[in-house]
Parts: C-alpha cells; structure tokens; sequence
C-alpha cells in the first residue's frame, strides 16, 4: 500500500494545531511512525480479511459435500 503521503508542512500544521510546538526532526519522525503504523494496520486488515474468506470458502465447500 503506497499512497501519497501528506505534505511535510500539512502534518506540522496538524500537530501544532493544540499549540504544542515540534522541531521539524520530531514532526518527520511523528509522520514516518504513523505511516508505519497505518501500513501495519492495513497488512492486519488484509490478512483478516484473506482468512475470512478462507474460512467461508472452506464452510461452503462442507456445505456442499
């Protein structure tokens, strides 16, 4: 999953938005983190998702017999 990412200065707008004040280092590892954290999530969603339709697959095809 490769998305284009949000800008650099959208996500420092965004995490400054409370008045919490980043150094531009933290805004860009804060960003690199949560796009690996959303690509994990998603590889989760996938794998869920493929094991369910396994699962279904499999209980049709006992169905069937």
């Amino acid at each position: 999953m490769e998305n284009e990412k949000i800008s650099f200065k959208k996500c420092k707008v965004i995490l400054q938005k409370d008045g919490s004040v980043y150094t531009d280092e933290e805004v860009s590892q804060i960003r690199e983190f949560l796009y690996k954290m959303a690509n994990l999530e998603h590889e989760v969603y996938q794998k869920t998702k493929q094991k369910e339709a396994e699962i279904l697959e499999e209980k049709r095809s006992l169905t069937v017999r």
